[in-house]
């Protein structure tokens, strides 16, 4: 399930998230895509949801799928260097009891 996620927080560098539906083993994935030809720093704000830690897979001109070294979430954040022309995928599992899935919103359009 996609999830809320700054699309655009730096210029050149894309992000989406998602969420999986199964409950006795709730994921996060977070997919940042950096089109810049330079190093990009950026800090992910977790709202709503926990993990621990998040492991980080990159792809690049020199990389496929290349598994980096673990990051940890601290205080809510987690903060990671983007390659340049890259793009980098998060996985990890979320805390158990903190990870429900947001509401639905159902959407009423009038009849004109």
């Amino acid at each position: 399930m996609r999830i809320g996620a700054t699309a655009s927080p730096i210029d050149g560098v894309y992000v989406s998230a998602y969420r999986s539906q199964d409950e006795t083993t709730p994921t996060l994935v977070i997919v940042a895509i950096n089109t810049t030809t330079s190093d990009q720093p950026y800090t992910i704000g977790l709202i709503n949801i926990a993990a621990d830690a998040l492991l980080p897979y990159i792809t690049s001109d020199s990389l496929d799928m290349a598994q980096a070294a673990s990051i940890a979430v601290t205080n809510g954040e987690l903060a990671l260097t983007l390659a340049p022309r890259s793009v980098t995928t998060l996985v990890g599992d979320l805390k158990s009891g903190e990870s429900a899935p947001p509401p639905v919103h159902k959407i009423y359009i009038p009849y004109f």
